[in-house]
């Protein structure tokens, strides 16, 4: 007797199975009165899960702008492949299928690789950059609302904008969990955009009163006051004059890419008065892209007094970062002054390298805007939101009460 399965091996829901059927014949053979004796087959399934895996990877996991881009994918199985990338200020372009690969059909196994045609995927921001991939079995409804509406965008010029786990979730909800929850795969991968190298230069002149003051940065000699220093990366950098008979300057500077920074120095003789005004803090730097990302520090002057430099940031109810804002509390006196406001509707990238300066009580603060990347789109009270500011903070010590 043979044994058959039952439907619910083959049912929706399985991968394809392998069955190792393994026979057991037993015949047994007597007199001719058991001739009729039945043939007794045992059959035996032996079911492996074969599920689908996706997995995406590029070419190298840091670009500079301008460079070219190489997308790899691969499944476990036969899978329609589809891959859109979310640009470093949420922007999703579909790369598969597009307007230039209509094509997302995959076999098993085998690598598929983007660009195939006559074009370039290109690195053309700096961020953090990130790809949205799916494998499903059967092919997705390209007319379902995310996905159309992705497509129709970018071919618009105004794409979708969105977190690459906002997107996938959208897709999961709309097209997916309803259609293919026991047949797909899903990946968020990133990789990091940078600036190019000479994007991120700028140049430092220096003179002195009186001038022949030797010149170094960062510890290394560049020449004697006046002079100009080029092409040193933009940042903070530390600034040393020195002249026999004068009192040495040590100074940290801000240098802003693509621009040149004049700094000009009084020489103080030596056996004279010391100036009061000293740097005492920082510089402080620090990095926000939510409302989480304040933070507080504390220090310590003359003559009792002490400050606190709170920086706050602010986020509307929909998640997105609309303002930054610098308070500095003075003891013991307790009076607070805003130092800095930043609300996203007035800054722009155009203010990288930007110092903003603020007296309260005995100290000078110095903010720079080190970096700064903006959205333009997606904020409940602006046109624009921040991604990310990076600020630099400074505090001198004036005296002056």
């Amino acid at each position: 007797m043979i044994r058959k399965p039952k439907n619910a091996l083959f049912s929706r829901g399985f991968s394809p199975v392998v069955l190792a059927i393994a026979l057991v014949v037993v015949l047994m053979f007597a007199d001719a009165a058991f001739a009729d004796t039945p043939i007794q087959v045992e059959l035996q399934l032996v079911v492996e899960d074969q599920g689908l895996k996706l997995d995406v990877w590029v070419d190298r996991p840091t670009y500079q702008v301008g460079e070219n881009i190489t997308v790899y994918a691969r499944t476990s199985r036969d899978a329609y492949v589809y891959i859109f990338n979310v640009s470093p200020t949420g922007e999703v372009i579909p790369l598969l299928p597009s307007s230039r690969e209509t094509s997302n059909f995959v076999r098993a196994g085998q690598v598929l690789r983007l660009p195939r045609g006559n074009y370039r995927i290109t690195a053309d921001k700096p961020g953090v950059e990130y790809l949205v991939a799916i494998a499903t079995i059967r092919p997705m409804n390209t007319e379902s609302y995310w996905i159309k509406r992705a497509m129709d965008s970018a071919r618009m010029g105004a794409p979708l904008i969105s977190t690459p786990e906002g997107f996938l979730d959208r897709l999961r909800w709309a097209e997916l969990q309803p259609f293919h929850a026991d047949a797909y795969a899903a990946t968020v991968i990133s990789f990091v955009i940078e600036e190019p190298y000479y994007w991120r230069l700028g140049n430092l002149s220096v003179s002195s009163t009186p001038a022949g003051a030797l010149v170094f940065v960062d510890g290394r000699q560049v020449g004697v006051t006046p002079c100009t220093v080029r092409d040193l990366v933009s940042g903070y950098h530390e600034v040393t004059l020195v002249k026999e008979g004068y009192r040495t300057v040590i100074d940290q500077v801000a240098v802003r890419s693509g621009a040149t920074e004049y700094k000009s120095y009084s020489l103080t003789m030596l056996g004279t008065h010391v100036p009061t005004e000293r740097v005492i803090f920082g510089p402080w730097r620090i990095s926000i892209k939510r409302e989480n990302d304040s933070a507080t520090r504390t220090f310590s002057a003359d003559l009792g007094y002490s400050g606190t430099i709170q920086v706050r940031a602010r986020e509307s109810y929909d998640g997105k970062l609309y303002q930054i804002e610098g308070l500095l509390t003075v003891q013991p006196t307790g009076s607070v002054t805003q130092v800095f406001f930043l609300p996203a509707s007035s800054v722009t990238e155009a203010d990288r390298g930007r110092t903003i300066t603020s007296t309260a009580g005995p100290f000078r603060v110095l903010t720079t805007i080190e970096n700064v990347e903006l959205t333009e789109k997606g904020s409940v009270f602006s046109s624009k939101y921040l991604s990310s500011i990076t600020l630099s903070i400074q505090v001198v010590w004036t005296g002056n009460v």
